[in-house]
């Protein structure tokens, strides 16, 4: 077997490309408030290319302005530039760009229906636990363990 072939070793997943999760925000951002600095999105390419942008709004989608980069490819930031939200933290690079694959697999699924703040909270820490899991770094789940499928809301 190439060596190539045992470098993906779980299912790649389904899903729109290119990805746009949000991860949290960039560390420079010149606004004081947490919550108002612009917010980082992991973005997984056609290509299976893992990058993180910044973008010219806060994690709640209200506009920012700011000290954003300038230039050519500037929002593309260094990966340490990242202030990851809560339920990120710890894990590592690896994790991260499985976490957006199986976010977005999960968006993908509720078929343009939006997440209540429980569902999302709920989708987001079965992503990360597929994610290490799917990464290699975290318990490996038993194949009757429940699905890491999304929490849609059951009033359709």
């Amino acid at each position: 077997m190439a060596s190539h072939q045992t470098r993906f070793s779980v299912d790649p997943l389904p899903g729109t490309r290119p990805t746009r999760i949000l991860l949290g925000y960039w560390k420079p951002s010149s606004e004081p408030d947490p919550r108002d600095r612009h917010a980082v999105y992991g973005i997984l390419g056609q290509n299976d290319m893992f990058r993180v942008k910044v973008v010219r709004e806060a994690r709640d989608g209200r506009p920012v302005e700011g000290n954003f980069p300038q230039g050519a490819g500037a929002l593309w930031i260094q990966y340490d530039e990242v202030e990851f939200d809560d339920h990120l933290k710890g894990l590592q690079r690896a994790e991260i760009k499985e976490y957006c694959r199986v976010r977005q697999y999960q968006l993908d699924q509720l078929l343009g229906k939006a997440e209540t703040p429980d569902q999302r909270a709920e989708n987001e820490t079965k992503a990360v636990v597929e994610a290490q899991a799917r990464a290699g770094s975290g318990l490996k789940l038993p194949s009757n363990a429940p699905s890491f499928s999304t929490v849609a809301s059951a009033a359709t």
